[in-house]
């Protein structure tokens, strides 16, 4: 290579000398960085989701409690996650609230509905994987919170590539055990809630 004109040969480059970046890795728009850090909710910050929506839930208001979960969902907190870290919590706290006497059976009957609206419209925001061909089938006791509890497994699974059979509750164990026979289940579950009584058994 002829020498540059006006330099030394050996002499050292002076002057900017850019550095280049390899093919096929372009750095990020500034714009989109900071949209995806807004986008993010740390976790620290859903149990003041999780408040806010305890709140409405309890006083019966529905559609406030629906705006506190959306918001959540638009600022890219995905619907596992609030299924995981909101509604379930929410269903326990329901639960336990109510066997200990500290609310009454219309505000367990209103919160536990509001819940169940909730966890419906999550159902339909879920991010799915591929079927990975095994297969569950689910029961539940006869509470109204049980069978939420049991649906929500069923729809996490679900989400997850399994194949799910949601019986629900009220089902004769022997018509049960038929079905398990007939669809032959990786998993058969059974979700109940443990009764203060039972912790002993």
């Amino acid at each position: 290579m002829p020498p540059t004109p006006g330099r030394r040969r050996g002499a050292p480059l002076r002057g900017r000398v850019r550095k280049v970046r390899p093919q096929g890795r372009a750095r990020p728009a500034g714009n989109v960085r900071r949209r995806a850090r807004r986008r993010m909710i740390p976790t620290m910050r859903m149990a003041e989701v999780f408040k806010q929506y305890m709140e409405h839930v309890f006083a019966g208001k529905r559609c406030e409690a629906r705006e506190v979960i959306f918001a959540a969902h638009d600022r890219g907190v995905g619907a596992s996650r609030l299924l995981k870290m909101v509604v379930w919590p929410a269903m326990e706290q329901i639960d336990k609230l109510f066997r200990e006497h500290h609310i009454s059976l219309i505000t367990e009957h209103m919160a536990t509905r509001i819940n169940r609206m909730i966890a419906d419209q999550l159902h339909a925001l879920l991010a799915r994987k591929p079927k990975s061909g095994r297969r569950m089938v689910i029961t539940c006791g006869d509470g109204e919170g049980e069978e939420l509890g049991a649906q929500m497994m069923a729809d996490l699974f679900e989400a997850e590539g399994w194949s799910v059979w949601f019986v629900g509750s009220g089902v004769p164990n022997d018509e049960i055990l038929e079905f398990i026979g007939k669809i032959r289940p990786d998993v058969p579950v059974s979700y109940t809630h443990l009764r203060a009584h039972e912790t002993s058994l």
